[in-house]
Parts: C-alpha cells; structure tokens; sequence
C-alpha cells in the first residue's frame, strides 16, 4: 500500500493479470507456424487484459481497509479515487501487453523469423566456411 497525496492509503497498481495474459499472447505466438499474429487478437487480448486487471484493481481497493479517523471528510473524495485508481489499472493492464508483445514482433523481425538456435548453427557454418 502507499500513501498518495491526500494521505489516504491507496493499494499498488496490479500487475499479476497482464503479465499471465501476456504468457498467453507470446505462447500463441510462438507456437503459430507463420510466426505473424493477427494485429487484432493482440488488441483484443490487450483490451481484456485491461478490463480484467481494472476489475481486479476495483475488487482491491473495494476490500482495502480504510482509516477510521475524518471519514466525512474523506468521503467526497472517495470516488474518485476508485475511479483513478481502477483507469490507472486499465491501463498498465493494456500497455504491458502491448509492450511486451511488441517487443517480441520486434526481435522476431530483426532476426528474420530464425530461433536462436538456428542463428547460432548458421552464424556457426558462416565461419567454418570462410577461409582463413
């Protein structure tokens, strides 16, 4: 937990939900004999993965314990809080999906589709067949 502004106790940002949904995305990808995965599903998969991590982030602050002092006080300011706090969610949720999985595109296009062992065995040929 950790103390913003106003003093009242706010839980950290999860990140547990888009990192197993991320697991998923890269494995799906991996696994795809093309080595291209469709620019939607990695949207759709990112979208969700902000829409559960939000939910999760609502339930969190929802049975996080409050302080019992000024309550009135605290109250008004109450909902937006939640509000931040699950859009602040929604969207780590999406970006570390996103990030994530495009950083994977990246590295699979800048070694042109190869797995490193097969860049090891032909980086390997390369210098056995050069003279010296």
């Amino acid at each position: 937990m950790k103390s913003n502004l106003g003093g009242t106790l706010m839980p950290s940002t999860p990140i547990i939900l888009p990192i197993i949904i991320t697991g998923i995305v890269v494995g799906s990808l991996m696994k795809s004999k093309t080595g291209k995965f469709p620019k939607k599903k990695i949207g759709y998969a990112s979208l969700a993965s902000g829409l559960l991590n939000a939910l999760y982030a609502y339930g969190l602050y929802v049975m996080t314990p409050r302080p019992t002092f000024a309550r009135a006080a605290v109250a008004s300011g109450q909902q937006s809080q939640e509000l931040i706090f699950a859009f602040s969610s929604f969207i780590t949720g999406v970006l570390v999906v996103l990030v994530v999985v495009g950083v994977a595109m990246v590295f699979i296009r800048f070694r042109g589709g190869q797995t490193i062992e097969e860049a090891d065995v032909t980086a390997e040929t390369e210098l056995e067949s050069t003279p010296p």
